[in-house]
């Protein structure tokens, strides 16, 4: 594909809004075009074009999904030891 003849949606630069919905959240023909710096809709497109690639996507949710529950243990960890230090003490 040729820079410019993409649509922002498909663009590395593009970051779409979201509403919330009841139950999801809703996707809206809006974002914010981080090249650019200003809000744009998802069906225009401009010359800075550059293909998003699906797998740093995943790669980055992955990665902040562990991170997430690697801190989690962590607490839990010092919680039981804490525990487990005061019931020696007795």
């Amino acid at each position: 594909m040729v820079n410019g003849s993409g649509k922002c949606y498909g663009c590395k630069h593009f970051y779409r809004y979201y509403t919330k919905g009841v139950t999801t959240f809703n996707r809206t023909n809006w974002g914010w075009c981080c090249y650019n710096m200003f809000n744009i809709r998802s069906t225009e497109s401009c010359d800075k074009f550059k293909l998003k690639k699906r797998q740093e996507r995943c790669n980055a949710f992955v990665e902040r999904t562990l991170n997430d529950l690697l801190t989690e243990l962590s607490t839990i960890r010092k919680v039981l030891e804490v525990e487990e230090g005061g019931e020696e003490e007795l």
